[in-house]
Parts: structure tokens; sequence; C-alpha cells
């Protein structure tokens, strides 16, 4: 099965996320993390 997600995630750093995804999801989840912690631009509208 195949499936997207996207949400916000804690911290500020987006590779220990990214490693977090990857390894409870494998390939089966394609995910885009929101880092608000980053700060304005990070945000979902800060990327439009």
């Amino acid at each position: 099965m195949r499936a997207t997600g996207i949400g916000s995630m804690p911290g500020t750093e987006p590779e220990p996320v990214a490693r977090w995804i990857v390894d409870s999801f494998a390939n089966d989840l394609v995910f885009v993390p929101e880092l608000p912690g980053r700060g304005a631009p990070a945000a979902m509208i800060g990327r439009t």
C-alpha cells in the first residue's frame, strides 16, 4: 500500500525528522514534514 502524509514535527533540524520517517514507514509513505520550530518560512503557508 502507498500513502502520503503531511504534518508538523518537533524540532528544527530536518535530517532527524527525515530519518525517523524513513525508519518508521520505509517506502510505504511519502511524507512532507513541517518544522514550525524553524520559523515562518518553514510553515505550510511560507512555502507557497
